[in-house]
């Protein structure tokens, strides 16, 4: 455990603490069963949740959630603003953008890059080198197209 424990409501009573960046700097909040690598970089307003897992040299922006049992692997950017959710998986320098949305169970491929404001349903796949693009359309809905 890195930080000092803090109150904070995960819906299940468990002891969270402050996380404290290696440069000294507060970070987010980070629930007691996570598992956070040391090297990690957890902007101050993000929310890490139980049983997930964050790997080596991890980016989480300001204000970010990451929901209960997600996993970020190695070297993967996670944008400010951003919700990774229950069991998501994003894999080696993968990066998602800000204010993203990563549906629970969704699994995001090594290297993928996923923009600003997307929206990924539950239990989508994305594999690796996976090329695509995201818009908006006329009725504010947002389409993902992705080339294999």
């Amino acid at each position: 455990m890195k930080g000092k424990p803090v109150r904070h409501d995960f819906g299940s009573g468990e002891v969270a603490y402050k996380w404290v960046n290696d440069d000294g700097s507060a970070g987010g909040i980070v629930a007691r069963s996570a598992r956070i690598h040391d090297s990690a970089i957890i902007r101050e307003g993000a929310t890490i949740g139980k049983g997930a897992y964050i790997g080596p040299r991890v980016f989480i922006g300001e204000g970010a959630r990451i929901d209960a049992g997600a996993f970020i692997s190695d070297e993967a950017t996670i944008g400010a603003r951003t919700v990774i959710g229950d069991g998501a998986v994003i894999t080696r320098w993968a990066s998602i953008g800000e204010g993203a949305r990563i549906g629970d169970g969704a699994i995001i491929g090594d290297q993928v890059v996923i923009g600003d404001g997307a929206r990924i349903g539950a239990y989508t796949r994305i594999k690796v080198g996976a090329a695509g693009q995201c818009d908006q359309d006329r009725e504010g809905e947002m389409k993902v197209e992705v080339e294999e």
